[in-house]
């Protein structure tokens, strides 16, 4: 008997629901159903704003990095951890060793010649793999005209895009050395 009680309650309870669908309350269903929908389309319009934003500052912030990156006047370069190829150089390292982008840029400081004392190149990477940073390591640094400068190195490991770089200070101190 439990279950007909039941199922004549369940019965009695769906046709309430249709007669109220079909009167007013259908207009209130109908109403509701409306300003969720704005409602929707207002959100979608605010993320689209808010995505537009994000995107907006994102530039800027990369354009910012790019700026201080290249126009720096201490020397900077950026190298894959992976292949130890350079994957940037600013003004100020062009400048100060007289080599092109083109001719240091996918090359690696050995092909270019950079590091005249290799164990001084090898003590460097050997501290950076270990430490993952190297502040204030005093190499010798050979330019493209075949002089040597004295250059005081800080290198730290960092990520871009989710792949590890070495990011280095290269400051000239040769004149306060000599």
């Amino acid at each position: 008997m439990r279950i007909n009680e039941i199922e004549e309650r369940r019965l009695v309870i769906s046709s309430e629901i249709d007669t109220l669908l079909e009167g007013e309350l259908n207009d209130e269903v109908r109403a509701k159903i409306t300003d969720l929908e704005n409602e929707d389309k207002t959100l979608a319009s605010d993320l689209k704003i808010k995505q537009r934003q994000a995107e907006r500052e994102l530039r800027n912030s990369e354009n910012k990095f790019a700026t201080v990156f290249k126009s720096n006047p201490i020397a900077l370069t950026l190298v894959s951890i992976s292949d130890g190829l350079f994957t940037d150089v600013n003004d100020a390292f062009l400048r100060n060793t007289g080599y092109t982008r083109e001719e240091v840029i996918g090359k690696n400081a050995l092909e270019i010649g950079l590091f005249p004392q290799k164990e001084e190149y090898i003590r460097l990477s050997t501290d950076l793999r270990k430490n993952h940073a190297v502040f204030g390591l005093e190499l010798h640094c050979r330019r493209k005209t075949g002089e040597v400068d004295i250059g005081r190195f800080s290198s730290k490991v960092i990520f871009i895009d989710e792949k590890p770089q070495i990011i280095s200070t290269i400051e000239n101190i040769t004149e306060v050395k000599q």
